[in-house]
Parts: structure tokens; C-alpha cells; sequence
């Protein structure tokens, strides 16, 4: 049954294409990940990584690790990144590695417009053999997949001010077609993000950041996340996350020093996987290169 299971989620994988681009709770403090333009928006250097468990308690379920960095380049209105993640779904297993590069002008109002491209690719790899296929008669689990190399680029617009942000993207416009799987739905789709976000401040103590992150892909309906933070002293975020039809989510994270910071989120799953699944967990760690006396100047919100 174990395998079963597995192959249902790698064939709704293949059709709905849902889970091809990294499934991030704290989109938030992660917005380069979908859109290159949200890159070198700050005045020092970034980095982060981010790990994700996803459906924990079900065999095969995604699990993704992370790496991005994050150079401005204040000299030449512009910012530079650098990114690496690992996804693994049952027998998938994908390698990608891509660079961003933004350019920022100032349009009015104190507002910013980044304009981004990203680039890269992805090594996608698939031991099809292994959830076993009796009875099961389908093209695209008929063979394996090894190294199978997936070069694409993205483009991106990211417009910002300190109490806002606001972007549109499509981190990988070009379609693949995983190898050997042209004739039937296994591959990679084009995906569109909207992101957008508000930063109000209540009182001195404590800030609220409502955000909203969209996702659109053929062959399957939007993904909708819908989050509503607190910041508590610039120490401490606190908040909750909506996902549509699939989960809610608390999010806390924690400013451990002048660099470090550290966050966690737990997604309760709604959707029928509650039943095999004791919901999602993600950690993210962040290091800001900055020197301790310009920290008090400084109120990264996004």
C-alpha cells in the first residue's frame, strides 16, 4: 500500500504539476525564491537557508533543502543572488542551481522598481522502478530518469517602498518535457507568482505585516496563501498562514543576535492527506552581513 501511495503522488505531481517550484510557509522573508527583482533591494549582504518537511508521517512525501545568498551592488543600482535547492518526492530527486541579477530605479512616491532575471537550471532524476508497478500500465513510470538536465530562465518585476511590496513573475518560462515523456503529461509547466505585502505600525512595540503570495499553473487551480504577521520590539515575529484547501500554518521567528535569525513553521494539513500526514515543518536560518552599530538603523521588514 506504502507504494501505492507513492505512485498516486508522483502521478498527481505529473498532472497537476503543484509541486515543481519549492513550496515555501515563509514566503515572506524568502521572496527571491519566485521573484529575481525582490534581489539587492537592501543595503547589505544576505543569506539563508531554508529546510522543509513537508506531510511528515507519509512515505515519499517532498522534502527540500535550500541555500540562497543575496549581493547588492548599491554602485550600480542593482543586486546580484545565488541559488541551490534539493527536492526530493518519492522517487524524484531534482537538483537546481540558478543566479538572479536585478537592476532598481527610482519611479516616485519614495517607491522602487526592481527588474530581475533569473537563470539557471535544474538535474531531475527519477528511480520509477523502485514504488513498483505491477499492474500498473503508464508511459511515463515505464523507465527511469537519470541526469535528465532542465536549463530555463525567469522574469521578474518587484516594486517596493519600506511599508510595502508588491511583484509579479515566472521564475522558469520555458516548458520541459521530462525525458522519454513527451507524448503523455509528465514535465515541468510554466508557474506565475503575484506577491504583495504591507507593513503598518500599530505602536512602538508592535508591527503588522499583512502578505498575500499567489501561485498559477496550467492543470491545476491558484494556490493562494494568505498570512497575517506580528513583529513584537523588532525581536520577535509571530503569525498565521492560510493556504487555500490545504493547510494553516503558525510562523514565528526570532532575531538571535545582530545577524542571526531563526525561523520555524508548522502547517496543519486540511486537505485529505491530514489522514496520513502529522502536518509540515520548516526551518529557516538567516544571516545578515551587517555591522552591529548600523543594526539599530536598519528594520528589514521584507
Amino acid at each position: 500500500m506504502k507504494h501505492i501511495a507513492i505512485l498516486l503522488l508522483v502521478a498527481s505531481t505529473f498532472t497537476l504539476k503543484a509541486q515543481q517550484d519549492p513550496l515555501y510557509t515563509q514566503y515572506m522573508f524568502n521572496l527571491s525564491s519566485v521573484n529575481a527583482a525582490a534581489i539587492g533591494r537592501a543595503d547589505y549582504m544576505s543569506f539563508m537557508t531554508v529546510n522543509r518537511f513537508q506531510w511528515v508521517g507519509f512515505e515519499g512525501a517532498p522534502n527540500t533543502y535550500s541555500l540562497t545568498a543575496d549581493v547588492p551592488l548599491p554602485k550600480y543600482n542593482s543586486g546580484v543572488g545565488l541559488s541551490y535547492f534539493y527536492d526530493k518526492v518519492g522517487p524524484e530527486r531534482s537538483n537546481n542551481l540558478y543566479f538572479d541579477y536585478a537592476y532598481h530605479i527610482k519611479v516616485a512616491y519614495g517607491i522602487k522598481l526592481g527588474m530581475g532575471l533569473k537563470a539557471g537550471f535544474k538535474v531531475f532524476s527519477a528511480d520509477f522502478s523502485k514504488i513498483g508497478q505491477e499492474g500498473v500500465e503508464d508511459e511515463q513510470f515505464s523507465k527511469d530518469v537519470y541526469g535528465d538536465l532542465m536549463p530555463n530562465f525567469g522574469l521578474g518585476l518587484f516594486a517596493y517602498r519600506d511599508d510595502f511590496y508588491f511583484g509579479v513573475s515566472s521564475p522558469k518560462m520555458v516548458n520541459h518535457k521530462y525525458e522519454g515523456t513527451d507524448d503523455v503529461s509528465g514535465g515541468e509547466e510554466r508557474h506565475f507568482f503575484i506577491i504583495g505585502g504591507y507593513v503598518y505600525k500599530i505602536n512602538r512595540e508592535i508591527t503588522f505585516k499583512p502578505s498575500i503570495h499567489s501561485k498559477m499553473v496550467k492543470g491545476s487551480p491558484p494556490s493562494v496563501d494568505i498570512t497575517a504577521n506580528f513583529l513584537f520590539r523588532e525581536m520577535i515575529w509571530g503569525g498565521l498562514s492560510y493556504r487555500t484547501g490545504d493547510a494553516l500554518a503558525i510562523i514565528t521567528q526570532v532575531q538571535i543576535d545582530n545577524r542571526f535569525r531563526l525561523g520555524y513553521a508548522y502547517d496543519i494539513t486540511l486537505s485529505k492527506m491530514r489522514k496520513a500526514s502529522s502536518g509540515s515543518h520548516e526551518i529557516m536560518l538567516t544571516y545578515d552581513l551587517i555591522k552591529t552599530e548600523d543594526r539599530p538603523k536598519i528594520s528589514r521588514f521584507f
